[in-house]
């Protein structure tokens, strides 16, 4: 029986034991693709996974509603721009010419 028959692939949520969820793209028991992660700290990154690590661009947002746009990689840092829960309505319409902050 091949290995391969029982990986994850396609769409679905996967609710670890340590109170971090997953739900997105699967492909190859691995994140790939769109998708949504929630850490057990209440944060969450919504945006692109590769090979089952943040990649590329996405959206981190804090527990107190704040949330950077940006480019993220697998330790959560990268480079984007913060708002304030106030400012999400405006956010996504200067994203694309405002990405300098960093983020740690």
């Amino acid at each position: 029986v091949s290995q391969s028959r029982y990986l994850k692939s396609g769409n679905g949520t996967m609710i670890y034991a340590i109170g971090e969820e997953y739900s997105g793209s699967w492909q190859s028991d691995k994140h790939n693709g769109n998708g949504r992660y929630k850490f057990k700290d209440n944060c969450i990154y919504e945006g692109y996974f590769k090979d089952g690590k943040i990649a590329d661009k996405g959206r981190y947002i804090f527990s107190d509603g704040t949330f950077i746009e940006g480019f993220f990689n697998v330790n959560r840092s990268g480079k984007g721009k913060k708002y304030s829960q106030m400012e999400m309505n405006t956010a996504v319409k200067s994203m694309k010419a405002t990405c300098t902050e960093s983020v740690k």
